[in-house]
């Protein structure tokens, strides 16, 4: 198991050694390890931070621009989400608006019924009355259906 870098040139020389590929590393650094003492700055390693931080600039622009549009994505289907849920309620009132006026027809229409109902069977027991016999052709005792 690799021991954990303690220092902040540790770290840096770690993140080189997994990003460099193999072909461009030093020799020197194919070693066994990391030593404990940072190592003496020669000619190449002089340039080699340049070289590095191109490749890990890359992998924080690939980062960058993956976060990005991750967030992007999100916004656009919360933006989805929000426009679907708009019709909904939309649809929603629309359909209470309809289903009230529905019940108002019908409440109408239902009185209009009982009036007419209520009218007709005054109309029949009056015309009884007149005659003076119950329905059936019986002569009219009391009334079976109090008047209003």
């Amino acid at each position: 198991m690799a021991r954990p870098p303690r220092s902040l040139d540790e770290v840096t020389r770690s993140i080189e050694q997994s990003l460099i590929p193999q072909s461009e590393r030093d020799p020197r650094e194919s070693g066994a390890g990391v030593s404990a003492t940072p190592a003496e700055p020669t000619k190449n390693s002089r340039t080699r931070p340049s070289e590095a931080a191109r490749p890990l600039s890359e992998v924080y622009s690939n980062a960058a621009a993956e976060i990005q549009s991750t967030g992007e994505a999100v916004v656009q289907v919360a933006h989805d989400i929000a426009a679907q849920t708009q019709a909904l309620a939309d649809l929603l009132r629309k359909h209470g608006s309809s289903i009230a006026d529905r019940i108002e027809e019908f409440a109408s229409m239902t009185k209009r019924v009982a009036d007419a109902v209520q009218k007709g069977r005054t109309e029949v027991l009056s015309a009884e009355e007149g005659r003076g016999e119950a329905p059936g052709g019986e002569p009219r005792g009391t009334p079976l259906v109090p008047h209003p």
